[in-house]
């Protein structure tokens, strides 16, 4: 979507799924308070999970919840085992961000992928993907709702909604951005 000097990937953990992301690749550069340019020297690639809550099927199996997250946002997945506590202890795993189940579309696109649209312009290449099991929202992140209201004619009464994933919401970003430099 957004490939070289940035880049984001997703890693599957049971009932979440991970978002990586390489850093602008501004190795040259020093680090900088611009949102855009504010990763380490060095600095390539990002882990994101995002943890989805359990579905209807799973909640009507009664299905143990085994993955556990410190809030909205942290930086630690636990796994646990409820079904036997004593043979298998909680194992912690840590990344760049973790999001818990109830972290919205809006949060996920401005942690992850906006800063990618000023160095897109800037002419670097970028990349967001997800991978993860089947069934743990990789589509829904990525994509979400696609549907887009408004004036298309006007950049600036563009509408998404509140279920929009990355790829909507940077393509509107990227126009509204491209709008405003042409003027």
């Amino acid at each position: 979507m957004l490939d070289q000097g940035s880049g984001s990937s997703w890693k599957d953990t049971g009932n979440g799924k991970g978002l990586s992301r390489p850093s602008s690749g501004h190795l040259s550069s020093p680090i900088s308070s611009e949102p855009h340019q504010r990763h380490q020297i060095g600095s390539n690639i990002k882990v994101y999970v995002r943890c989805r809550s359990r579905n209807q099927r799973e909640i009507d199996e009664k299905s143990s919840v085994v993955v556990s997250t410190m809030g909205r946002k942290g930086k630690s997945v636990i796994l646990s085992n409820p079904s036997s506590p004593l043979s298998h202890p909680k194992k912690t795993y840590m990344f760049d961000e973790v999001f818990g189940a109830d972290s919205d579309q809006e949060s996920i696109f401005t942690e992850v992928a906006k800063n990618y649209i000023q160095e897109m312009l800037e002419g670097y290449n970028c990349t967001v993907f997800a991978y993860g099991q089947t069934g743990t929202g990789k589509t829904y992140t990525m994509s979400g709702d696609m549907s887009i209201w408004g004036d298309l004619d006007s950049q600036d009464k563009i509408l998404l909604g509140e279920h929009a994933g990355i790829i909507p919401r940077v393509l509107v970003n990227l126009f509204k951005q491209l709008s405003k430099e042409t003027t």
